[in-house]
């Protein structure tokens, strides 16, 4: 069974992950697969390993956070943490152990407000949820490489004519969001049209992205809105782009 984003992140695409992959190219054109903005990785835990995997964030905090989760020895956790306030003091306690760091880390990705990862924890999801997954989850991390690099670097060190990357990249003004500067996406389009791999590229549908990248494949889709979180209160347009064109024309 495909195992849920372990870290939550603004932005998602748990909902939408079958979709996306419908667009994925033949799995039997490639053997190496490249995430260059993993972020919570919705795709990545959804599908099927492929020969050599690569999943990288340029923030140090989230790589961390799953070098820690394929790496950590014990199963030693809490399973009492069931309440937002109980949840609250844990995180702003003394954290003594990998698996303490693990778990707050968790808590904080996941049961803040929009999944933002900061601010007050109201969420009362219980983070044993998923601990009591880990072997699980460390099985699909095993043979992962996890990079903490520039998305340009990424590109350059894996590409080939047998890799293929899925991008997901800040959207359009989120910065506020993600806390980022403002994304070049003209810088993108630079590095992707040189790459001899495969890529699919998935972003907020405006004139702006469209004029940028102009000349490759378009899917256009709508998202329905979801609850209340930043990214989710209202319906959003949102493009697949690829240079290999897809099964949905």
């Amino acid at each position: 069974m495909p195992l849920r984003p372990f870290f939550c992140r603004v932005g998602t695409k748990r909902d939408i992950a079958s979709f996306v992959m419908d667009y994925f190219p033949d799995p039997d054109t490639y053997d190496t697969y490249v995430e260059p903005f993993i972020g919570g990785g919705a795709i990545f835990w959804k599908k099927t390993p492929t020969e050599t995997e690569v999943i990288n964030d340029l923030d140090k905090d989230l790589i961390a956070g799953y070098r820690r989760l394929r790496d950590i020895k014990t199963r030693d956790f809490r399973t009492d943490l069931n309440t937002a306030p109980k949840l609250q003091r844990f995180v702003d306690g003394p954290l003594r152990s990998d698996m303490d760091r693990l778990t707050a880390q968790l808590v904080t990705a996941c049961n803040t407000f929009g999944t933002k990862g900061v601010g007050k924890i109201y969420l009362p999801s219980n983070p044993a949820t998923k601990l009591r997954k880990l072997d699980e989850y460390q099985e699909r991390l095993r043979g992962v490489k996890i990079e903490n690099q520039s998305y340009e670097k990424i590109i350059a060190k894996y590409d080939g004519p047998k890799t293929f990357f899925y991008l997901d990249p800040p959207y359009e003004d989120s910065e506020s969001l993600y806390k980022h500067a403002a994304f070049d996406y003209e810088a993108l389009r630079t590095v992707l049209s040189k790459t001899k791999g495969r890529w699919l590229l998935s972003i907020n549908d405006s004139p702006n992205i469209r004029r940028i990248f102009k000349g490759f494949f378009f899917k256009s889709f709508t998202v329905k809105a979801k609850g209340n979180t930043a990214i989710g209160a209202a319906a959003r347009k949102e493009l697949l782009i690829s240079n290999y064109g897809s099964r949905g024309g």
